[in-house]
């Protein structure tokens, strides 16, 4: 036997401090009289000083020693070192879309794991136990800790790994700290680089180089003015070999593109074709007999829906480069040009945005801050060196080099967030005091070339896509495994209730904090999701599997790295103290705390009587 907490031990320390006390205590040996009145006085003489007396022997004395050791005794946690001793192996399963990969026998990395750890909890015993850990970006554990075999193999038997490639070092992190002495392994389909496992597992990779195709990239638009779609595909052959295929396109009731295609040894296909509107939903297929993951040659395509944006250009006619937004406009997909009371986004002069300042639209103000007066007398002109704020989605892309910023005025008299700046002065700002986006842009372009440079048309690209992310509804309908969804809640939703909105997926949901700006975590699986509030669904988005590092499978292996004995590990960290040894300390310690106190309570009325 051995003590599971000896720290528990300590209690038993009761034992000799209760001895102490009894030696202490001062019994009287009853005294027999003829009659009470031969008992006037109440004194009690004592004697002078204290003795230690001969240790009484009673019933309270073995009764509180019985109760005191059996307290220590749990504390402590016996176990037996017998058969209720079981082994415990932790196992790390590498959780790669790669381990699905079909070799020559048609068996998958995933089957041999699963046979592999299914013969180990046989050869340990009945009573082993198994703890398993799934690898990804967030690792999970599938049973466990210490799960029993029966339960753990039901488990095992639905594991599908579907993760892009990943670090497995915070996997092997949480296994070390459940395994205590138990056994590690970790199983996947390529050994890892040499000094990157810890010593303590074993590692035993089910690998085999094999050919295979996988869509590398899907994109799906619609044109809003016919509401008709374009659907750009980029397919890789990831073998030294040719290959040949059928790419097959179904809606949920037709089909609805066929095509044949022919790859060179490593070459990539890109297409491009037109699918119908109204379809919803469409799923794209490879078939072919050098294709052996099919994790990444399935795809499934959720339509996009228009978000026209509307814009009113309320500069004045004529107004030094109206024309020039003019252009970029029209240029640009999804906008409609509108009333400046139906407008997500107004553009317009210094003029129009002191006129509405509680204005909650975005808003746009271009021209020099004061058409006349001493600020327009000081304006200056500048070609940098110019300052850009990067974080900002306003600025991305945008290139200053070889623009010539005229007609900069001094902007104290409004605080603005500078986004593009050249010391002293802000050239595009955001408003410190509107409580929607609305930005300045500090020019006379009437005397800069700012229009002409390709600055210009990414300026107003970015500004137009921000204002239509503002818009309420999901962004993209289409998203990798690995990326971040983003939904923004419409302020009349965002009020209407506390409760959580759901998003649903097959017979699985998870709530979502309702929020304005709604970020949901990248999801590891590919499916098609479904948010909801309440009844009511507010938009269908699909995930897909593209990652070229796993749908690559040349560099997959077999081999096996043993564990080092010199960690000291002894494969036996779980054992089992019997369920009776528990009850009868309990019952044993109860019973004494019990008997203990009908002795004392009995010699209590005795002594009163």
């Amino acid at each position: 036997m051995y003590f599971a907490n000896p720290w528990g031990l300590l209690a038993l320390a009761a034992v000799p401090f209760i001895v102490f006390i009894h030696l202490f205590q001062r019994r009287f040996p009853p005294l027999e009289v003829a009659g009470l009145f031969l008992w006037l006085n109440d004194e009690r003489v004592k004697t002078s000083g204290q003795r230690i007396d001969r240790l009484p022997v009673t019933w309270t004395l073995l009764l509180e020693l019985l109760a005191a050791t059996m307290l220590g005794l749990l504390l402590s946690q016996p176990r037996w070192i017998d058969s209720h001793l079981v082994q415990h192996v932790v196992v790390v399963l590498d959780n790669s879309a790669s381990m699905l990969a079909r070799d020559g026998e048609h068996l998958t990395s995933c089957d041999r794991a699963v046979a592999e750890v299914d013969r180990r909890m046989r050869a340990a015993g009945r009573n082993a136990r198994v703890t398993l850990i799934a690898t990804g970006r967030r690792p999970a554990m599938l049973a466990g800790p210490a799960a029993t075999w029966e339960d753990a193999a039901t488990i095992l038997a639905d594991w599908s790994p579907q993760d892009t490639r990943h670090d497995f070092d915070s996997a092997w992190d949480m296994a070390q700290q459940l395994a205590d002495s138990g056994q590690l392994l970790f199983i996947t389909d390529a050994l890892p680089e040499g000094g990157t496992v810890p010593k303590t597992f074993e590692v035993m990779a089910f690998g085999a180089p094999a050919a295979n195709l996988a869509f590398e990239t899907a994109r799906w638009s619609l044109d809003p003015k016919s509401l008709q779609g374009n659907l750009y595909l980029r397919i890789k052959n990831y073998s030294s070999r040719a290959a040949s295929a059928t790419m097959i396109g179904r809606s949920v009731d037709r089909e609805v593109v066929r095509r044949s295609l022919e790859f060179g040894p490593g070459a990539t296909v890109p297409m491009s074709f037109d699918v119908p509107g109204g379809i919803q939903q469409l799923v794209l297929e490879l078939e072919s007999p050098m294709d052996a993951l099919p994790t990444d040659s399935r795809i499934t395509l959720i339509e996009p829906q228009s978000r026209t944006l509307r814009i009113s250009n309320e500069l004045p006619d004529p107004f030094p480069g109206r024309p020039a937004i003019d252009r970029v406009l029209q240029s640009l997909d999804g906008i409609e040009v509108a009333a400046s009371d139906a407008a997500h986004l107004r553009i317009g002069t210094r003029a129009l945005a002191a006129a509405n300042p509680e204005d909650d639209r975005w808003r746009l103000t271009i021209g020099p801050i004061e058409l006349d007066g001493p600020q327009q007398a000081a304006a200056v002109q500048t070609a940098g060196p110019f300052l850009m704020d990067r974080r900002n989605e306003l600025v991305e892309g945008v290139s200053m080099e070889g623009v010539i910023w005229a007609g900069v005025q001094p902007t104290e008299s409004i605080p603005l967030n500078p986004l593009v700046s050249a010391t002293p002065y802000v050239l595009v700002g955001q408003s410190m005091e509107s409580p929607t986006p609305h930005f300045f842009l500090n020019v006379d372009l009437s005397k800069s070339n700012l229009v002409e440079s390709p600055a210009w048309p990414i300026l107003i690209n970015n500004m137009v896509e921000s204002c239509r992310d503002s818009l309420p509804g999901l962004r993209q309908w289409n998203y990798r495994v690995d990326e971040l969804i983003t939904f923004q809640l419409s302020a009349e939703r965002l009020g209407a209730s506390a409760t959580p909105l759901l998003l649903k997926s097959g017979g699985r949901e998870r709530k979502i904090a309702r929020a304005g700006t709604i970020e949901i975590p990248p999801l590891l699986q590919s499916g098609v999701f479904e948010l909801r509030d309440g009844e009511q669904s507010l938009g269908t988005f699909a995930t897909n599997f593209f990652d070229a590092a796993e749908s690559d499978l040349s560099q997959l292996a077999k081999g096996v790295i043993p564990r080092d004995a010199s960690q000291g590990l002894s494969g036996f960290a779980v054992s089992e103290s019997p369920q009776w040894l528990w009850l009868i300390l309990i019952g044993l310690a109860l019973s004494a705390l019990f008997a203990d106190w009908a002795i004392l309570r009995r010699d209590v009325r005795r002594e009163a009587l």
